[in-house]
């Protein structure tokens, strides 16, 4: 079948449209209300490119990047990692100014149609100060391609034109990662340093703001930058050359908040275990199984856990009313799975009860779960991607993900945490909702729990984002990796809370709430 793709060329961007990444369920629900796009970024102008030199110069150099590593270290070695940052800064500028090589980026876009505004328009003056424009802009985690997210983006689209507390109009976009078959099947490498794709990811929310102005169309008040597992490292410099670049090219948008979602990058992290759980989770999705239909004894684990807080004063993170609630939700979808059709809710009734038979052999034992996983398995990719449903199996994204782990330079920023001239990025205009999940042990995010980041992270928040405007520290309970793309329902109850306190005018230093 062929793409039909058209071209827009403005002073600083060539963006693509490529309508072959637009369907699938959840983007269809808001069609009627939204303009639906697919930008393709793979064009960096030289005006661009040399803003961004200059701002990457200014706010990251060399001794402010390298204060933690070289501290209390010999003159000698001071110039030799100095030398070694300052040739990586060189290749980002060369590669900034490689105008048609730079990597490729793809992107869901979704903006109310001309109608809806106009609609809109005759109540606007009856709407309260926090009614203003809104853009979202959320980042993929490692490998995910912007078609995975497209769901992402309509759900959170969905949640703002459904919360009465929240601005009716704006722009949400979801960015698929730089490191993914996306880019690397393209014939792009990716950004092997984290100052290079935050430069890319900028740029790109600069130039479709600037697009948007030029179409006519209200420039957002306000911006929130969000990102998942390991794009949220990434989104945290973005939005630090974000607020820059905004400033250079005259854009009256604030950034109002960071959202760093089940992020990397937080405490340290043992690679070995994380890589057994990788390998788990990318092929087999093992907790987001559980999690969305959960067995028998993890509801009898859910229960234990009530019945433990109920005897003992329980002094842990979730009261006794928000473990009942999540048992009774649990209960719900035991009962009534979610998101699967008639047969596939008949089939896995009679696998859960030949699993919970006391007198099951354990060659039996095996032969049942490896039947509830060939069940469940294709539905959840169904689910999450829609329109890829090989995704999770795909060689290709294996091989971009081996190809991160033996280039990139901070590979390893997912087993420790973020330096400190990341995380002094952020400025006090900007809150930050820092979201894990925790709760039970095999149902809790397998990567970067909430409970592993309790034990391990030894600085209190208000320490390790010294100069952040206000922190939300968010826990959701029994929430896996993956339950962004699945539970998606109650991500976008989450995520319109988590919006609401960025937006509230008066909240405290430090907030800690359950969601």
């Amino acid at each position: 079948m062929a793409i039909e793709t058209k071209s827009i060329t403005t002073p600083q961007a060539i963006i693509q449209r490529d309508n072959i990444l637009l369907t699938n369920p959840r983007t269809e629900q808001i069609r009627g209300i939204a303009e639906i796009e697919n930008p393709e970024f793979n064009y960096l102008s030289p005006e661009m490119a040399d803003q961004l030199q200059e701002i990457i110069g200014r706010i990251f150099p060399a001794e402010q990047v390298l204060a933690e590593k070289i501290e209390g270290k010999s003159d000698k070695f001071i110039i030799r990692e100095t030398a070694k940052y300052n040739l990586k800064v060189q290749r980002i500028f060369n590669h900034l100014h490689g105008e048609s090589n730079i990597p490729h980026l793809q992107a869901s876009v979704a903006y109310p149609k001309e109608t809806t505004r106009a609609e809109d328009h005759q109540v606007e003056e009856q709407t309260n100060a926090n009614q203003s424009e809104i853009a979202v802009f959320h980042i993929a985690g490692i490998i995910s391609t912007a078609a995975q997210y497209s769901p992402t983006m309509a759900d959170i689209y969905s949640m703002l034109m459904e919360n009465d507390k929240l601005p009716k109009q704006g722009l949400v976009c979801t960015l698929g990662s730089h490191v993914g078959k996306d880019a690397l099947m393209k014939g792009f490498e990716f950004p092997e340093h984290i100052i290079e794709r935050g430069s890319y990811y900028a740029a790109f929310i600069v130039q479709l703001l600037n697009q948007q102005k030029e179409m006519g169309r209200k420039i957002p008040e306000k911006l929130i930058v969000s990102g998942h597992s390991m794009g949220a490292p990434d989104a945290v410099v973005a939005q630090a050359i974000l607020k820059e670049l905004l400033v250079k090219n005259n854009i009256q948008t604030e950034i109002s908040g960071l959202i760093m979602l089940q992020p990397s990058g937080q405490f340290d992290r043992e690679i070995g275990k994380f890589i057994v759980n990788a390998g788990k989770e990318f092929f087999f999705w093992q907790r987001a199984v559980r999690s969305k239909y959960p067995l028998l004894w993890n509801i009898r684990a859910q229960e234990e856990m009530i019945e433990q807080a109920r005897k003992s004063g329980y002094q842990g993170r979730f009261t006794v009313e928000e473990l009942q609630g999540e048992l009774n939700k649990m209960n719900a979808n035991r009962e009534n799975p979610p998101d699967l059709n008639e047969d596939e809710k008949r089939r896995l009734k009679e696998i859960d009860q030949n699993l919970e038979d006391p007198n099951l052999t354990w060659p039996m034992w095996i032969k049942w779960r490896y039947k509830r996983y060939n069940l469940l398995f294709p539905a959840l990719k169904r689910i999450a991607e829609g329109i890829k449903p090989g995704y999770w199996s795909d060689k290709d994204n294996y091989w971009a993900l081996f190809k991160f782990i033996m280039k990139a330079e901070d590979r390893l920023a997912a087993f420790k945490p973020m330096d400190l001239w990341m995380r002094n990025s952020i400025g006090p205009q900007t809150d930050v909702a820092l979201v894990l999940g925790g709760g039970q042990k095999n149902l809790e995010d397998e990567f970067f729990s909430a409970d592993l980041a309790k034990q391990r992270m030894m600085e209190p928040l208000t320490d390790y984002l010294p100069h952040a405007g206000h922190i939300l520290n968010a826990v959701k309970i029994n929430w896996s990796h993956g339950d962004y793309l699945l539970r998606y329902k109650e991500f976008k109850e989450m995520f319109g809370r988590i919006f609401e306190w960025i937006l509230s005018p008066e909240k405290a230093k430090l907030s800690e709430v359950n969601l």
